[in-house]
């Protein structure tokens, strides 16, 4: 989906690696303490009710597959110049409270 840039060594490689960990590390720290309800709504009217960032027609599951693509959260700006690391960490919050979801027995 998204391009990543190619590593030309080794070390390129590993510093691209390193770069996306701790990038990833920072928005999932910050996604915990995040209030998704504030980022995050859904409406029938927009999307078919898609869960979307409010303000926008961007539905969380494509930035959730950027993300899951490799995509870093300067890519993601680049692409969508509105969207903001909070943006980004409400998106994960969301995906981690919805996995995290019991069905009653």
């Amino acid at each position: 989906m998204y391009p990543l840039c190619v590593a030309t060594s080794a070390v390129g490689a590993f510093r691209l690696l390193k770069g996306l960990l701790i990038g990833l590390y920072l928005l999932i720290s910050q996604s915990r303490t995040m209030n998704w309800q504030e980022h995050i709504v859904s409406t029938p009217d927009v999307l078919k009710g898609k869960p979307r960032l409010k303000g926008t027609r961007i539905p969380v599951s494509l930035i959730l597959g950027y993300l899951a693509n490799g995509a870093t959260t300067d890519d993601l700006q680049r692409e969508f110049p509105d969207l903001n690391q909070e943006d980004v960490a409400a998106c994960l919050s969301y995906a981690r409270d919805l996995s995290e979801f019991e069905v009653a027995a």
